[in-house]
């Protein structure tokens, strides 16, 4: 069995894919594991231990995320769970509030200048605000 992602195949795809394969969800870590095991071609191959790197990946993995939720519910085949501890592929219920509020992490990872505009720098303030709030 082959095991690596369709070269051809956008991120979105590919983590429909995984998971698929885990239908009991899978964190985050595990599958961006899972996407560089298999020789993923949309996210960096290098230690997640740079900053970063870090964030890069992790927007890249939701931003793939939040636009496959979108493609499966408005297809009427699925709901993706997002939260970086348990992804999970649920089967899809009509009238579903999930979708109908605002979602300000969906606005955030579905526009790319969020990417392309934060540098070193603000990840550190990210980080450091992240580690404020969970004292």
């Amino acid at each position: 069995m082959n095991d690596e992602l369709d070269p051809s195949a956008d991120l979105a795809d590919q983590l429909h894919q995984l998971l698929q394969a885990a239908p009991a969800g899978i964190g985050e870590y595990q599958l961006i594991q899972q996407l560089k095991d298999r020789h993923c071609t949309h996210i960096p191959h290098l230690p997640l231990t740079d900053n970063l790197v870090l964030f890069r990946t992790h927007f890249l993995v939701f931003n793939a995320l939040y636009r496959l939720r979108e493609r499966l519910w408005s297809e009427r085949l699925g709901f993706v769970q997002i939260n970086p501890l348990c992804i999970q592929l649920l089967p899809y219920q009509a009238g579903s509030a999930e979708l109908s509020e605002h979602d300000p992490l969906r606005d955030y990872y579905l526009d790319l200048g969020q990417l392309s505009d934060t540098d070193e720098r603000d990840v550190e303030k990210l980080l450091a605000s992240f580690w404020t709030r969970m004292q």
